[in-house]
């Protein structure tokens, strides 16, 4: 069978001749997202975070704690979850922003009340349990501190901020909260109430989640110059059943989850990304066309 992925020019090969079945998979596109399941239902969750490798899944709610489960399938809410660890945080009223960096060691709360963001060192990676409160936070000037988002060498710095806002931070030492300056605010068109951030690791995208009621969705913004949030230009909308707290989607563009707010609707949501689907082909017919480039599938089997 021969792969094309979205955005990825693959050329696959085959040993007979004949039809081929091709399977195309639209990598990082919301329009095509198909929810396949949920958990923790009927509970409202403000923020969640998960382990880069899929197999470790935080929450945090309004009660003031933050949740460690483990699950039995890497990037599968529907598998076992096992609740490993639970951490009461003082900080602040509502509990609402959450991001674990720095290989993760380095847990960062973002809290009302108080509209900071405090930091958290783990002593031992990804183990909730030896968690610490380090003394750093950083007051941001924003009610609710909900989307935080760490560059991956931990120098930069992005914080949802009410009604459309996002703050661009510089950390002199990479992680060190006590270090972090303010460097912008930039508005975000066609967002009216902002709360939870996923940024693509090459920087030229990003997810924000829109909990007005009038809207309920996720838009996704390119960025010309990657990181710089000055140079944002919106790209589209998904609709989502409920208040969408946050949103975190896997390396490779073929999964999202989503926190979902409120009783009715609320818990984490899995969707999967990319509608597959299968087509027969005749040699010689023509696959893709681009500007660019046709790619034909020749009578040998190959493109």
């Amino acid at each position: 069978m021969v792969t094309y992925l979205a955005g990825n020019r693959i050329r696959g090969t085959s040993t007979e001749r004949g039809n081929y079945p091709v399977t195309i998979t639209d990598a990082w596109d919301l329009s095509t997202a198909v929810e396949v399941g949920d958990e923790f239902s009927g509970t409202s969750i403000n923020n969640f975070f998960m382990k880069p490798d899929g197999t470790k899944l935080y929450t945090i709610y309004n009660n003031a704690s933050v949740k460690e489960y483990s699950l039995s399938v890497a990037f599968d809410i529907t598998s076992t979850l096992t609740n490993t660890s639970t951490m009461s945080i003082s900080h602040g009223t509502d509990k609402l922003g959450l991001f674990i960096g720095d290989s993760g060691t380095k847990m960062y709360i973002g809290t009302n009340g108080t509209d900071s963001i405090y930091q958290y060192n783990l002593s031992t990676a990804w183990d909730l349990s030896s968690a610490s409160d380090s003394g750093n936070s950083k007051a941001c000037s924003c009610i609710f501190p909900s989307g935080i988002v760490f560059k991956s060498d931990g120098t930069e710095m992005f914080v949802t901020a009410p009604a459309n806002y996002i703050q661009s931070w510089s950390l002199t030492t990479a992680w060190d909260l006590s270090s972090a300056t303010k460097d912008s605010t930039e508005s975000l068109s066609d967002t009216v109430d902002v709360r939870g951030l996923f940024i693509k690791s090459d920087g030229l995208k990003f997810w924000c989640c829109d909990v007005n009621s009038s809207h309920l969705e996720i838009n996704e913004y390119s960025l010309s110059t990657a990181w710089d949030f000055s140079t944002i230009s919106y790209e589209s909308s998904t609709t989502m059943p409920n208040y969408p707290n946050n949103i975190m989607i896997k390396s490779d563009g073929t999964k999202m989850f989503v926190a979902i707010g409120g009783t009715t609707n609320g818990g984490v949501y899995q969707y999967d990304i990319g509608t597959s689907s299968v087509d027969t082909i005749q040699n010689g017919a023509v696959f893709e066309e681009t500007d660019t480039n046709k790619h034909y599938l020749l009578d040998d089997g190959t493109w």
